[in-house]
């Protein structure tokens, strides 16, 4: 997820789209073949009892990380699906290194950080990422030339490194064994909301409100959801 944009941009610029879409399409096939190839790990008990449509198909327990996940989501778009038009709107070239960049972040930051993470509590480190990734929103909106942008989306995976690992364990923190499946069902699918809501909405700025009103707006889903945080750990002290 971290590093694809930049390893889909080597054979598109050097080969063209068509071979961009096959090296997607095998990794997916390696993917598929690795997935198959697992030893299957032991099957928690099944549950006796029918449960409702709702229930089968979203874990209420798993609601919140799924909004926070959502939200999140959202206002990365503007540093990830929409950046090559920021960089284009900039006259910059180069948006391979800021992929690369916010990639090798996110990947190293979440296996430097796994332990500290857990150390501070799960609220805390939500409103610690929350508050590192309203930082890069908000460097974005000054950002110039392709080491701010680079920082800018470091800033955010940094936050994003903290955020989304403690989001999952307090699924895991919260649902039983026989319900984790659709636990994480319900939060992967909350990423896939966040993420065509907000180039849905992002896309419209851009189109009728123009790129400057965009990058304006992209603080506003982080802001909302570490205010849910912050009232949630105020309900947590009492």
């Amino acid at each position: 997820l971290n590093l694809g944009p930049v390893a889909g941009l080597l054979p598109f610029r050097t080969a063209g789209a068509g071979w961009a879409f096959m090296v997607a399409g095998v990794c997916s096939l390696l993917a598929t073949a690795a997935t198959a190839a697992m030893r299957q790990a032991a099957r928690p008990q099944q549950i006796a009892t029918v449960l409702p449509l709702g229930e089968r198909l979203v874990e209420k327990r798993a609601l919140f990380s799924a909004a926070m996940l959502a939200l999140t989501y959202i206002s990365f778009v503007p540093l990830s699906t929409y950046m090559p038009l920021t960089f284009r709107a900039l006259g910059l070239d180069g948006v391979e290194w800021y992929f690369l960049g916010v990639g090798l972040t996110g990947t190293v930051a979440r296996l430097a950080l796994a332990g500290r993470v857990d150390r501070l509590g799960r609220t805390a480190a939500l409103a610690v990422g929350m508050t590192l990734e309203l930082g890069g929103l908000a460097l974005l909106l000054f950002a110039s030339d392709l080491w701010l942008l680079v920082a800018t989306g470091v800033l955010f995976q940094l936050g994003g490194a903290i955020v989304e690992p403690t989001l999952y364990a307090i699924v895991i923190d919260r649902t039983p064994p026989e319900r984790r499946g659709v636990a994480m069902a319900t939060c992967t699918a909350a990423f896939q909301l966040g993420d065509g809501v907000g180039s849905t909405a992002f896309g419209w700025m851009i189109e009728h409100l123009g790129h400057r009103i965009m990058l304006a707006t992209t603080w506003t889903p982080t802001a909302l959801a570490l205010a849910i945080v912050g009232l949630k750990g105020r309900r947590e002290q009492r």
